[in-house]
């Protein structure tokens, strides 16, 4: 008889922790929106005050230096600096990371992944 009880909470548990693991990651995924639209938005503001370049030419930049296809870019600001990081993948198939400041459209850094 408290074999069958403790399986019977064991399995309560288990529809518990189903139940809650989906609502948590749905709360975590509705915060990293926030915080990504949040960053969206700074960066817009930024631009339009002229604090920092628009992404179109910084884009310019990169590509004189390192011709290829653009996967993804990803902005943040880093001691009082705004830096974007873009992906980018050259013609012979080989990846990089390249961090340019977004006020100057100086590349700090190209990394090859």
């Amino acid at each position: 008889m408290a074999m069958t009880q403790a399986v019977k909470k064991i399995g309560t548990l288990l529809l518990v922790a189903a139940v809650a693991f989906p609502i948590t990651a749905t709360a975590g995924e509705d915060e990293e929106q926030e915080i990504e639209s949040e960053r969206r938005e700074a960066v817009r503001s930024a631009v339009e005050q002229g604090h920092i370049k628009p992404l179109s030419e910084l884009l310019k930049e990169i590509q004189k230096h390192l011709p290829g296809k653009v996967l993804g870019v990803e902005a943040e600001k880093k001691e009082k600096r705004w830096i974007y990081e873009f992906r980018v993948i050259d013609a012979s198939g080989r990846l990089y990371e390249v961090s340019v400041d977004a006020a100057t459209a100086e590349i700090l850094k190209i990394e090859q992944e």
